[in-house]
């Protein structure tokens, strides 16, 4: 609802300028920084040309300017200055795989897998699912857990992914 709601906006206004120009025309309702962080960890405002890092690091401080003179559009416009962001540099490419796997529950930009599929290749490494008896295979380890069984002995639960 709340995403349907950005896009009925971009349809009937025209597209967002920015970062500040979006927080700005939203619905007061779904302002709010938990959907705005979601949001630009998935990388919905990378359009803006602003890292992800960027755009993080200034939600507070443009929902607070937005939310002081929100009601009088001429007042906006005379008192709120062209927003400037402090530029930070991108995160890395594990950390955006992980807000990506954390809020859709699966990766968009790239597979943290994916920068090794060039070594494959060359070290005949097969996807599970393509795997014969005892291949080779390149996995991510995603958890880990190590127990004792009841005779004493150490056994391990791995949850593995393939890409």
């Amino acid at each position: 609802q709340s995403v349907k709601s950005i896009v009925d906006e971009r349809i009937e206004n025209g597209l967002y300028k920015d970062f500040f120009d979006l927080t700005r025309r939203i619905p007061k309702r779904i302002k709010t920084r938990k959907l705005l962080e979601a949001l630009i960890c998935v990388g919905a405002f990378d359009s803006f040309g602003k890292t992800r890092s960027t755009l993080l690091s200034t939600i507070d401080e443009v929902i607070d300017q937005v939310s002081n003179v929100e009601q009088d559009e001429f007042l906006f416009n005379m008192l709120t200055p062209k927003q400037s962001y402090e530029d930070k540099e991108e995160f890395s490419d594990q950390i955006i795989s992980a807000y990506e796997k954390e809020y859709l529950g699966f990766y968009i930009s790239n597979h943290p897998v994916e920068k090794l599929f060039y070594i494959k290749q060359y070290l005949g490494i097969f996807t599970i699912k393509n795997s014969l008896d005892y291949q080779p295979i390149l996995v991510q380890v995603n958890q880990f857990k190590q127990i004792r069984t009841k005779t004493g002995q150490h056994m391990a639960f791995l949850v593995l992914d393939d890409g």
